[in-house]
């Protein structure tokens, strides 16, 4: 939650608004790696948000191919991204907008990191254009031994 307060602040200073539907209270993860992952989503979310938009993030207990994961999904409202950039995501240096590496603005590197702390984990990335705008999710397995990040 303390994750959680400090970009609501951030974005409430973009005029975002944030929404949150947590249904689980822990996950097994290494805290600093977990809060390292969101935090880049989270960023990536306010700085690609329309004015005024809006950002959901959920927390559920869901189950793939017969595994039982704990999902975080960050949803940034009426943003997508074209279909063909999708797959690429997640490699390092990756950029759908070139043009942002020139400005100084972006590495390329960020959901890069973030794939490798969701390997760290034996955890799964995934990015879906949905109806409502574009969902990056974070699936860390349940039964994964070692700490576990506090949601309450």
């Amino acid at each position: 939650n303390e994750l959680l307060a400090y970009f609501e602040l951030i974005a409430e200073e973009k005029n975002l608004q944030i929404n949150s539907r947590l249904k689980i209270t822990f996950i097994h993860a290494d805290y600093l790696l977990f809060q390292r992952a969101v935090s880049n989503l989270l960023n990536n979310a306010i700085e690609y948000s329309t004015e005024n938009g809006h950002i959901s993030i959920i927390a559920e207990r869901i189950t793939l191919a017969g595994k039982i994961y704990n999902a975080i999904h960050v949803l940034t409202h009426d943003v997508y991204i074209a279909e063909q950039h999708l797959p690429h995501l997640f490699e390092r240096f990756y950029q759908c907008d070139p043009a942002r590496h020139q400005q100084g603005r972006s590495g390329g590197l960020g959901l890069a990191i973030v794939q490798s702390i969701m390997s760290i984990h034996e955890g799964i990335t995934e990015v879906k254009n949905m109806p409502e705008g574009v969902r990056f999710s974070l699936y860390f397995p349940e039964h994964l031994a070692g700490n576990s990040v506090n949601r309450k």
